[in-house]
């Protein structure tokens, strides 16, 4: 602790947990160690990792007790001999509760309520929402994915912020099927666009990434189309924000990017 860098003044609440994260490398290999505490050197968490030349993510999540309206975060860089450490993207910040879904009836437990279709060419299908999932019948699967689609809209998305798509999903037969976020408008500019092979048990799919642009009415669409006839069965769709983009989230530190 004889040579610190750190922050103070700022508001921790008695048994939230709180993530520590930063990016850090040193110009040889070394220890460093950091903390949250009050302002009279009582520890909440005291952390110490290994680090070297290339630079590495460093993450800890704790509970914190007890309230403290004026804490402090430290880094302790003493006692590793000379040399330079390198910190960026320093966040402290409250562990998220259970994300909220921006899809509206994903689990189709209200029919197909906030949901279309989209059929262009010769595609043709119906919806079955009977069994408590969501059954695409496809009946002429037109001669790309898009011409066949189901999806939502006036989905809003924040530039930067990473988003997870998951949903379960089954077919009678293997076959692919696309999922995308996206423009709503032309020139209809796909935010990420994936394809996956499906068969005839449940899986589920699961995709990150990071929105490029903030848009206020994206759509969510599942295409279904290029594929044949057959039936696919989708369930559980969610997408949620996995972390929010700084300075937006819930650093509680200031300048925590440099």
């Amino acid at each position: 602790w004889d040579i610190q860098e750190g922050q103070a003044g700022f508001a921790l609440e008695d048994g939230v947990a709180y993530e520590i994260s930063f990016d850090a490398y040193a110009s040889s290999a070394r220890t460093v160690s950091f903390k949250t505490g009050s302002s009279s050197f009582a520890n909440y968490t005291y952390q110490t990792v290994d680090m070297g030349t290339t630079e590495t993510a460093v993450s800890v999540t704790y509970t914190q007790t007890p309230a403290d309206n004026n804490a402090q975060f430290e880094f302790h860089l003493g006692t590793q001999g000379t040399g330079e450490v390198c910190l960026d993207n320093v966040v402290v910040a409250p562990v998220s509760a259970e994300p909220s879904n921006l899809i509206l009836n994903g689990d189709f437990s209200d029919g197909f309520n906030n949901w279309f279709t989209s059929f262009a060419g010769s595609g043709a299908a119906t919806t079955d929402t009977s069994s408590g999932a969501l059954c695409i019948n496809v009946t002429d699967g037109a001669g790309f994915a898009y011409e066949l689609l189901v999806g939502q809209a006036d989905v809003n998305l924040s530039a930067g912020n990473t988003y997870e798509i998951s949903f379960n999903v089954q077919a009678d037969r293997s076959r692919n099927l696309s999922y995308k976020t996206g423009e709503s408008s032309p020139p209809f500019v796909d935010y990420t666009y994936q394809t996956t092979g499906i068969g005839t048990a449940w899986q589920t799919i699961v995709h990150q990434y990071v929105q490029p642009t903030d848009d206020s009415a994206a759509q969510f669409q599942l295409h279904f189309g290029g594929e044949g006839t057959g039936e696919v069965c989708v369930d559980d769709v969610s997408l949620t924000v996995v972390s929010v983009a700084p300075p937006d989230g819930d650093n509680l530190l200031v300048n925590g990017r440099f």
